[in-house]
């Protein structure tokens, strides 16, 4: 065999599991458990490298799947010999999130609904109007309510007892269903409480 012939060889093989391992650590930045819990599992890891074609962050395609995916497997809500979804699907969900399209507080929901029927994260999403719509006046109106409705944590919170923002923080989240990302929240709450 000439040198060239050898390497096309090479080439032509499937990456080794170790390769693999390697790969992700060096190039994807995983931390090696990480990358050893994707790669136990051929389907798991064959699912993340189409996920991660279709949406390049590898880091936090790995933490989704490491996380609430592989709890839904767990749980047996889901097994990988039938999802009704893609990684493509996964992917888009993941991307909705990363570019505030969606508040990540409905990644379950919406990837529940893609567990049970098979629908598009956009499909779910309009479905059960879960778009982030970053409506201010919405967002004001709804805190304004809060603050109207709970003086004594507003009280609490002037006088300096920071943890009270984590309430008004969720009631907030809650009352406007995920429609206006905690950014935006948070700026107008603060705001707001500095009366």
């Amino acid at each position: 065999f000439t040198e060239e012939e050898l390497d096309a060889i090479k080439e032509a093989l499937p990456e080794m599991p170790e390769q693999r391992r390697e790969r992700y650590i060096t190039q994807y930045g995983l931390a090696p458990a990480d990358a050893d819990n994707i790669i136990n599992d051929k389907d798991i890891c064959d699912f993340y490298e189409a996920a991660i074609k279709a949406y390049d962050k590898p880091k936090t395609v790995a933490n989704f799947i490491l996380g609430e995916f592989m709890r839904r497997i767990n749980l047996g809500e889901m097994s990988m010999d039938s999802l009704k979804f893609a990684p493509e699907d996964l992917a888009r969900l993941i991307e909705l999130g990363d570019t505030d399209k969606i508040n990540k507080n409905n990644y379950k929901t919406i990837f529940v609904e893609m567990i049970n029927t098979g629908d598009k994260p956009d499909a779910v999403c309009d479905r059960l109007d879960l778009w982030v719509k970053e409506d201010s006046s919405a967002v004001e109106a709804v805190i304004d309510k809060l603050i109207a409705d709970n003086p004594k944590p507003v009280e609490q919170y002037r006088a300096g007892e920071q943890k009270v923002f984590g309430f008004f923080m969720g009631q907030a989240n809650k009352a406007l269903k995920g429609q206006a990302t905690p950014n935006t929240i948070k700026a107008i709450l603060e705001q707001k409480l500095k009366g």
